[in-house]
This record gives C-alpha cells, sequence and structure tokens, in this order.
C-alpha cells in the first residue's frame, strides 16, 4: 500500500515519487501472470514464459545480490501488488483506511 498511497499523494511531476515502485510491482504480479494467462490460452508452450520469475532472479544474482535477497524481492512483488490494488479499489469506493495500532 505505501507505493500506492505515496504514488496518490506525490506521484505528480516532476519528482513522481513512489511511481516507478508502483509499477513495477504491478506489472510483474498482475500484468505478467494475466498475460502468460492469455497465451497460455493460444498454446501449452506460453507456460515456458513462467521461467521469466527465475530469470529476474538469476539477473539480480548476476548483478551482486545475494540469492536469499534476488529470491524475496521477486516474491515480495506479489504482496506489493496486492496492497496498491487493495489501496486503489478502497480510493476508488471512497472507504475510510482503518487504522492499525501497534501495542
Amino acid at each position: 500500500m505505501a507505493y500506492a498511497e505515496a504514488a496518490a499523494l506525490h506521484g505528480r511531476a516532476p519528482k513522481f515519487h513512489g511511481m516507478r515502485g508502483l509499477l513495477r510491482s504491478l506489472a510483474w504480479a498482475t500484468t505478467l501472470p494475466v498475460a502468460l494467462g492469455l497465451a497460455w490460452l493460444m498454446t501449452p508452450w506460453a507456460v515456458l514464459l513462467l521461467l521469466v520469475w527465475p530469470a529476474q532472479v538469476g539477473r539480480r544474482i548476476a548483478l551482486g545480490d545475494d540469492p536469499e535477497v534476488a529470491l524475496f524481492n521477486a516474491l515480495g512483488k506479489l504482496p506489493e501488488a496486492h496492497g496498491a490494488l487493495t489501496y486503489l479499489l478502497r480510493r476508488a469506493m471512497r472507504s475510510k483506511p482503518r487504522l492499525i495500532e501497534y501495542k
């Protein structure tokens, strides 16, 4: 939710704060799976496109990240996108955000 809220509050020109992270998480966790699902309907060979995620992890390892960091960065896109979509849905429905209090 943080990327979506930051983009909503400060995502305008000239700095576009939060937009890059928001778009990255939405692309990896929503757009890519939908595109893969539609491609799979056309040809079963599209399942091989699922190798994009391990390739992303391998690319991050090649750039110098630890394997655990690379893996969890890739997996972390899923909850990031879920939070962003939840925020955008609640904002569209104009519902009030719930306060989370820690004791």
